[in-house]
């Protein structure tokens, strides 16, 4: 007991010194607006450090309430706090580099793999830590959806809702030319979105020859279920990787 004791005040030491270093860190960049060294860009990174200042400090808290602290509890901080450092390298390369006019990426291209990016990181830890290795010791028999599983995919459903609002609005704030965001899709943008819609329906069609083999064997619900999930989340994936596919490449 009292090992454990003294390790749990050995974390808590690490992450206030953790902490304090971070809000001394932020502090100082701030204080460049005194001297009118203050940019944009900065204002991303202090968001940055204090996302990687808060997320050992939620872990640390979970684990002293109930003992059940995990790194998914901190997963949207972690990616929180990449968006901002990349937004901060986006816009500190854009101020030192004006003539640099062109962005790299369109907005619907960097939208598509936005959208891609979320659905792998927040699907993907889901059937990792639910469907294939049953982390959570689930049982699957009785032909029902085991409870743990349910909260387990709304939790999923938020955190890609929220990926989603906080990545878009980082991507407008930084995207170049700003006007772009609001010109109407014009003939070449409906094109490409129809042959994404295309390819996903094509996912989505090849789905359906589950029906049959799922029939057939002998799965729970919960299975089922989960298939029909990763078959919507490929489709998902299949539209928008193809969307930001066409916009690089072109349509052929």
């Amino acid at each position: 007991m009292s090992t454990e004791m003294g390790d749990s005040l050995g974390w808590v030491a690490i992450v206030v010194i953790w902490v304090l270093a971070c809000i001394v860190g932020a502090l100082s960049i701030y204080r460049r607006r005194r001297t009118g060294e203050f940019y944009p860009e900065h204002g991303f990174l202090i968001g940055a450090i204090l996302m990687l200042a808060l997320a050992p400090s939620v872990l640390l808290i979970t684990h002293l309430v109930d003992r059940s602290a995990s790194l998914s509890q901190i997963v949207i901080h972690l990616i929180f706090g990449v968006f901002l450092l990349l937004a901060f390298a986006r816009a500190r390369h854009r101020r030192r580099n004006p003539e640099d006019s062109g962005p790299s990426l369109t907005f619907h291209e960097k939208s598509s793999l936005l959208i891609v990016l979320g659905h792998l990181i927040v699907f993907g830890s889901y059937f990792y830590n639910i469907c294939l290795f049953d982390k959570a010791d689930l049982d699957c028999t009785g032909g029902t959806c085991p409870d743990a599983a349910i909260p387990a995919f709304f939790g999923a459903l938020v955190m890609l809702v929220i990926i989603m609002i906080i990545g878009h609005i980082l991507i407008a704030l930084t995207h170049s030319p700003i006007g772009e965001l609001n010109e109407p899709p014009d003939e070449r943008d409906r094109q490409i979105w129809s042959l994404g819609s295309r390819n996903a329906g094509w996912v989505t069609g090849l789905g359906f020859w589950a029906v049959p083999v799922m029939a057939l064997a002998p799965l729970s619900m919960y299975h089922v279920l989960n298939i029909w999930l990763a078959i919507a989340v490929m489709s998902s994936v299949t539209r928008y990787g193809s969307i930001a596919a066409y916009y690089r490449f072109g349509v052929r």
